[in-house]
């Protein structure tokens, strides 16, 4: 089973911990990416994977998702 399909499966039971937990990971999201509710969201997240492509045109390197330095 992916994780896709994990997900689908475990996500609209109220009891699962992927449940309780998804609003607090929505926040967090949200949070890392400077969105707030009143926003398009979906129209921000367009805008930064057009950047993304973009940088890829110009073969630009690209940085993943990482633990910042200062974590430890």
């Amino acid at each position: 089973m992916g994780l896709t399909q994990f997900y689908n499966k475990f996500f609209e039971e109220p009891t699962s911990q992927l449940f309780k937990l998804h609003p607090q990971l929505d926040r967090q999201v949200m949070q890392a990416y400077r969105f707030i509710d009143s926003d398009d969201n979906l129209a921000k997240v367009l805008e930064l994977d057009l950047e993304v492509a973009e940088k890829e045109k110009r073969g630009e390197p690209l940085v993943g998702p990482c633990v910042p330095t200062y974590y430890k």
